[in-house]
């Protein structure tokens, strides 16, 4: 006979019997429906309580199925028995609920083998770190979600360590073991996955943003460096927690920065960009304490009437070193005391003429 192609969904009533082609018996009548599906099911999330429903008009629900990245491949996360005989027979249910434990992309395919658009879910949450010294800030994540339903939390954590001169921190070089040790000691991390609590740690150590995991960090000098630990739970989910390690020098005297602004209220404008002088460390005999000296010249062309009103005054020096300097304690407290400002002209104080 003639084919007939449908280019929409239909119930067709079919009548079959077959036929001997050599002595004309016919075999029993049967009477079935053809069903023509070309509709895509449906995929919804229950975020209450973690399931999904899968709807399909027609030929209905066959199974749920997962993107697995490792192979490239959708999987089977659920399948449903569809009826051998009857009415039903080869038809899925219109509605399927399931229970999703896994985050990932997920789609319904329903029994004429039409596939849902991909959906992700993400229900289970990325791991969760905890310090271990319950007198330390609650950490605060910053989460997002990827377009394979997999959810990444980032912290942002920082301490601070005196260097020790005598008996160097970490025997003089922090590397990746001191790492975790130091994570498993500041931190305590925790899968959100029900079904598989197993979590997986990398580690990393950067400083002045560059990977110095292969040698570590020399822990003799001051500075910075930063530790990153990545915590992968069974989904895949992850928490990379970044901790800023500032390693300090209880012998480090003020540092003085230059301001940002280059045309300060009182005094010569000045090139922000340009380093101010190194200084000249002196070292107290009687209290073994670092001094910094800094020395640096400005000129001015003499005027009438003359700058500053004719007198440079110790308010008026003060609101000039204001408007072009910073000062800041390497002590990691920001606590600064600074002393009253002094003038001198030939070696003589003249703060108060």
């Amino acid at each position: 006979g003639e084919s007939v192609v449908y280019d929409s969904n239909t119930k067709t009533p079919v009548a079959l019997q077959a036929e001997n082609s050599e002595n004309g018996a016919k075999s029993v009548r049967n009477d079935d429906v053809i069903k023509v599906d070309k509709d895509a099911p449906a995929l919804t999330l229950d975020e209450g309580d973690q399931a999904v429903t899968l709807t399909d008009g027609l030929s209905g629900i066959w199974k749920l199925e997962r993107y697995d990245a490792a192979s490239e491949k959708w999987v089977a996360a659920e399948t449903f028995a569809l009826p051998t005989e009857g009415a039903e027979k080869g038809n899925g249910k219109a509605s399927e609920r399931v229970s999703v434990d896994q985050n990932g992309l997920y789609r319904a395919v329903d029994a004429a083998g039409n596939a849902g658009e991909a959906t992700p879910v993400s229900f289970n949450a990325p791991p969760s770190a905890t310090p271990t010294d319950p007198e330390a800030p609650a950490l605060e994540p910053e989460e997002e979600t990827d377009e394979g339903g997999l959810r990444h939390a980032v912290i942002r954590d920082s301490m601070s360590e005196y260097i020790d001169k005598a008996a160097p921190l970490y025997g003089g070089r922090f590397t990746l073991e001191d790492a975790a040790e130091l994570m498993a000691r500041r931190y305590s991390f925790a899968s959100n996955v029900g079904r598989d609590d197993g979590l997986r740690y990398t580690y990393a150590i950067t400083q002045k943003g560059v990977d110095v995991s292969g040698q570590g960090v020399d822990t003799t000098q001051p500075g910075s460096f930063v530790v990153v630990c990545t915590a992968t739970d069974a989904d895949g989910n992850t928490t990379t927690l970044y901790l800023t390690d500032t390693l300090i020098d209880p012998d480090a005297p003020p540092a003085v920065e230059r301001q940002e602004e280059g045309t300060p209220p009182v005094g010569p404008p000045f090139d922000p960009l340009k380093p101010v002088p190194k200084p000249v460390i002196k070292e107290d005999p009687e209290t073994g304490r670092s001094h910094a000296y800094i020395y640096e010249q400005i000129a001015e062309g003499v005027r009438e009437p003359g700058a500053y009103g004719g007198s440079l005054t110790g308010e008026v020096a003060q609101q000039i070193f204001a408007g072009r300097y910073g000062f800041v304690s390497q002590q990691g407290d920001g606590e600064l005391t600074l002393s009253p400002i002094r003038v001198t002209q030939d070696g003589k104080d003249v703060t108060a003429a």
